[in-house]
């Protein structure tokens, strides 16, 4: 029988990683590259799906730019550097072709994850933007194979929220000299205030992410994971049998896309414990337990106590440090 080029092989197992950002995804992907039943492609967040049906543009404006750059490198190239040249503009064209409007775009993504997966069982996607998908896509997803799993990763929200701030403050320090880092940090947690709620952010809401996954998804195909816990064996061991994968053990000591620290200031940490209440609630109301004893608790914040006992454990101390994303800030 001849495989279908729009639909993944029925003896491969596919692992969606849809988040969440800044939640220890990096970590998890460097794991599974690691493990040989595992094949996790070249770039680990393909950005096929959110940038397919809308939801994240860069990521094609990325691929199409790099895509420029590297042809004009080969015709640049001189007759000894003209093969290499070649050789990375057919890959950065690989990429930009996932991005095709047609069934060429899905084909590109298929052959991406199984072409040169070897005898892996496992195919991997760790996309965290993913999590601003809907129903429709999630669904559209699993119909892909005849095995899909995901697995969602959730932060504590402020944390996870100040966490991506930092990040995106690096942005602005390679685009403006004379900005330090922490006036970079509050600019940019500006922005996303700016445009959203706090609790209405795409890549903090979890309420729309479980709802709309688990309306697509059955239950049993999805994997809940908790950011604050990740790093443990235990952790490891329940993703590993989630996967169908056996355990190998993973190096918690190392850090990847590791952070800057900056501690964060009384009076944002209420606004954000404001405006990200309502995801504490439905995340507790929703695990109950099984929510890590760090999470803040807002009520806490807001009516001037400690919120909890994360809220003393600001992004400069040692534990922020050694839990950040993949390990990192």
């Amino acid at each position: 029988m001849t495989a279908d080029p729009l639909r993944f092989p029925g003896n491969r197992t596919v692992l969606y990683c849809v988040g969440a950002q800044k939640g220890g995804t990096t970590w998890l992907a460097d794991y599974v590259a690691d493990h040989p039943e595992c094949y996790l492609p070249p770039m680990k967040e393909c950005h096929f799906f959110d940038t397919r049906y809308g939801f994240d543009m860069q990521a094609r404006k990325v691929a199409l730019n790099n895509m420029k750059r590297q042809l004009n490198a080969m015709l640049a190239a001189d007759n000894f550097q003209f093969g290499q040249k070649l050789t990375e503009l057919q890959a950065a064209t690989r990429r930009a072709e996932l991005f095709a409007p047609d069934d060429r775009g899905l084909a590109a993504y298929i052959q991406l994850l199984t072409g040169r997966s070897g005898g892996a069982s496992r195919l991997c996607d760790f996309t965290p933007s993913y999590a601003t998908c809907d129903r429709t896509v999630f669904g559209f997803m699993n119909s892909l194979a005849e095995d899909a799993r995901f697995v969602f990763i959730m932060r504590d929200p402020i944390d996870r929220l100040w966490s991506q701030a930092r990040m995106a403050s690096k942005n602005i320090l390679a685009r403006h000299e004379g900005v330090d880092f922490e006036a970079a940090a509050h600019k940019a947690l500006k922005h996303y205030l700016g445009n959203y709620d706090a609790a209405t952010l795409p890549r903090s809401n979890y309420m729309r992410t479980i709802r709309e996954l688990e309306a697509a998804v059955p239950r049993a195909q999805i994997l809940y994971l908790f950011y604050e816990d990740l790093f443990t064996e235990a952790s490891v061991r329940k993703f590993c049998d989630f996967a169908g994968i056996g355990y190998r053990e993973a190096d918690f000591s190392y850090r990847s896309n590791e952070g800057k620290g900056l501690g964060m200031p009384e009076s944002i940490r209420r606004v954000l414990a404001e405006g990200l209440q309502v995801q504490y609630e439905f995340v507790r109301h929703a695990f109950g337990s099984d929510v890590p004893a760090a999470w803040q608790d807002p009520a806490a914040i807001l009516a001037g106590g400690e919120g909890g006992t994360a809220a003393d454990q600001t992004s400069e101390s040692a534990g922020e440090s050694a839990r950040s994303e993949g390990r990192s800030a």
